[in-house]
């Protein structure tokens, strides 16, 4: 690692560290736990057929009848051999990963000693340093905080992509639709289906919108990530697909599987709101995409997230399940003139404090600090 280079010949090194790498697998079992947590009993059955079905195809073979089937066949065999194949595969890739994950822990932790003084990503970030690492932290204190940055385009640049010519495609049957918009990846850990919640909360509640006209005007555009390798991308679109089609809102929703900039573009330019659902986000920059375009942002209440959007302001945070969500999404579909304030609030925010420059600026600073601290001959902090 070229920290290490750096240190044998004295230059001076800032650490920017994201999220501990030792605390990855800790995040992600905390995540599938408040996921079944808040899940609502329907969204749990859907869940539990799209799991089962994966499993019935998986021991499709294995469940032939005798009666039915030659076990001595040579395709038979071949499909035994592959399976014996593809089970070792996985026990050897599970003891690669864990391998992988004791050597980069322990690199983190020798880097850190390397290093003149760090920096983290976002206040959320530094709580999970000081718990991953409290002796450095009782040694040589709390790590920096520089947040990341987006680029600043002028606000014509959006709407110049403006048109109702985007969305026809995807919802041809809805006239002058109100669209909600979710970027993430496919993956369970980012709560997506709390969107499709929300958006059959909001279609069937003649509380939280009074117009039945606005109510079957919204929609749910949900654009990811996506790698049809992967398990978990393939098995969470058909649960979102199944539980939209259990839920009776599928009508009203959208899958786009990976997107070029320019539709990245165009699709915050023509959403109502960005529905951002993960909760513990390390940091998120989706929202600051969106501010950036002037659109308020509906997110949960907890990571990145409560330091980048201003509640009340710049848009709402929310507790990671359907309801709360809905009442939030509520206020910005019957209020047009109340999204375009938040819009424009969220931008100013994201201007003053989440620019290229702003980042330059901090970053200018703590690097400074960081040579100041080497000259004098110890560790920042020490």
């Amino acid at each position: 690692s070229p920290i290490f280079i750096f240190r044998l010949f004295g230059i001076p090194v800032l650490y920017y560290c994201h999220f501990p790498e030792k605390l990855v697998l800790k995040s992600i079992d905390e995540s599938s736990a408040m996921i079944m947590a808040t899940m609502k009993d329907e969204t749990k059955a859907v869940l539990d057929v799209v799991v089962a079905e994966r499993e019935r195809k998986a021991n499709k073979e294995q469940g032939t009848p005798a009666a039915q089937r030659n076990i001595y066949s040579s395709k038979n065999v071949m499909n035994k051999l592959l399976g014996a194949l593809k089970q070792l595969a996985r026990l050897v890739l599970d003891w690669l990963r864990t391998t992988y994950r004791h050597v980069m822990q322990r690199l983190e932790e020798i880097a850190l000693t390397c290093a003149t003084s760090v920096a983290v990503n976002s206040e959320f970030t530094c709580e999970a340093f000081k718990t991953a690492f409290p002796h450095y932290v009782k040694g040589r204190g709390e790590p920096e905080i520089i947040y990341p940055a987006v680029h600043i385009r002028p606000l014509e640049f959006y709407e110049r992509a403006v048109s109702m010519e985007v969305m026809k495609p995807y919802f041809p049957d809805k006239k002058d639709p109100i669209v909600l918009l979710s970027i993430n990846r496919y993956e369970r850990k980012k709560f997506v289906h709390v969107a499709v919640e929300a958006l059959a909360e909001l279609k069937k509640s003649k509380e939280l919108i009074r117009d039945p006209d606005i109510r079957d005007r919204v929609v749910l555009l949900i654009a990811g990530g996506y790698d049809n390798r992967f398990a978990e991308n393939v098995d969470y679109k058909v649960f979102l697909e199944d539980l939209a089609k259990a839920l009776g809102v599928i009508d009203s929703i959208h899958f786009v599987c990976n997107f070029s900039s320019q539709q990245h573009i165009e699709y915050m330019a023509n959403c109502r709101a960005l529905l951002y659902t993960p909760p513990n986000e390390h940091f998120g920059i989706v929202p600051l995409e969106a501010m950036v375009a002037a659109k308020a942002v509906v997110a949960t209440n907890s990571g990145g997230p409560t330091e980048s959007v201003a509640d009340q302001v710049a848009g709402f945070l929310c507790e990671p399940n359907g309801d709360s969500y809905a009442k939030a999404i509520a206020k910005l579909v019957e209020g047009e003139n109340l999204a375009v304030s938040m819009g424009l609030k969220g931008r100013e925010r994201t201007s003053k404090s989440f620019s290229r420059a702003a980042l330059g600026d901090t970053l200018n600073s703590a690097l400074w600090r960081c040579v100041e601290a080497k000259a004098a001959g110890k560790p920042k902090h020490e």
